[in-house]
């Protein structure tokens, strides 16, 4: 059996959670409109734009997760971003390895997945460069960690989700 939960719109605060940088050491907070954010010391973008580095963030954050240098950032597991402790009880039900998260701004996530601090959200009532629309492009991950078995997510948002499961495949 593996769970999927969907994110939480409430996150660690931010001195809680680590950030993306910029090369110059600026903090990065990923949202659905930069453009709409407020003025601020800290970068906006988003998960697709690209980083001052050249590859997307989002790709810099996937090296990130790959790397084995340690985690210099502090970037929390999903598990641990959100407040609510359903989250936290989940993983120690279930396990870690059978635990995934669906993000607004990333996608299908493991629960270990270093996860930095995003203000993107599902929820309708929440700010304009919050809000994550049905139009909007993102080119989430639909990470698992186990091979056995493979998921496809065809619109999130839309809640029209086409999840196709290899057929040989049991899952319980």
């Amino acid at each position: 059996m593996i769970v999927v939960m969907q994110c939480a719109s409430r996150k660690r605060k931010q001195g809680d959670a680590g950030f993306m940088r910029t090369q110059d050491g600026r903090q990065v907070c990923f949202v659905a409109d930069p453009a709409q954010a407020p003025e601020g010391e800290v970068g906006y973008a988003r998960p697709d734009d690209p980083s001052d580095a050249g590859p997307t963030w989002r790709e810099v954050v996937r090296r990130y997760n790959e790397g084995d240098g340690g985690n210099p950032l502090g970037l929390l597991p999903a598990h641990a971003l959100y407040c609510e402790n359903v989250y936290q009880r989940l993983a120690e039900h279930v396990g870690l390895e059978r635990f995934y998260i669906l993000s607004a701004g990333w996608g299908l996530i493991s629960a270990t997945f270093l996860t930095p601090y995003y203000d993107i959200t599902f929820t309708a009532k929440a700010d304009r460069y919050k809000r994550r629309r049905k139009s909007d492009i993102y080119l989430d991950f639909y990470a698992t960690t186990r091979g056995e078995y493979s998921v496809t997510c065809e619109s999130i948002l839309g809640l029209d989700i086409g999840s196709k499961v290899n057929p040989n495949t049991q899952i319980s």
